[in-house]
């Protein structure tokens, strides 16, 4: 089975550098001084006040395997919303073969009959 992962950019924040220098120019009480200097931010950014990075945003709709999903979400790097397998109706099992066996159309034959089995079993 061949997999396609799906993203897409939804929204992201105008103006990010600015938002991010002003929310870091609050916690220095300079934002009389917002824009006059173009290496502030990264400055700020590099001393680990990382913390400025997280106001600007970025929305992305990503289509991609549970497995996938579950990489991206191991790590703390951002804000996840993801489809619900308790609340959602699943009525269509997608997998993708182990690369072990990918090709190999006996071993996929055995992989597609044992996946075939989870399914029935789950619905």
């Amino acid at each position: 089975m061949e997999y396609n992962v799906e993203v897409k950019l939804l929204a992201i924040t105008p103006d990010a550098e600015t938002l991010l220098e002003k929310a870091g120019r609050i916690c220095y009480d300079t934002v009389d001084k917002l824009g006059t200097n173009e290496n502030w931010l990264s400055k700020r950014v590099q001393e680990g006040h990382e913390s400025l990075i997280e106001h600007g945003v970025a929305t992305f709709y990503i289509k991609a395997s549970r497995v996938l999903t579950h990489e991206l979400v191991r790590h703390r790097i951002a804000s996840y919303s993801q489809r619900s397998q308790r609340y959602v109706k699943e009525n269509k099992a997608d997998y993708i073969f182990p690369v072990e066996i990918a090709g190999d159309p006996d071993r996929e034959k055995i992989f597609r009959e044992a996946m075939d089995a989870a399914w029935a079993s789950y619905k």
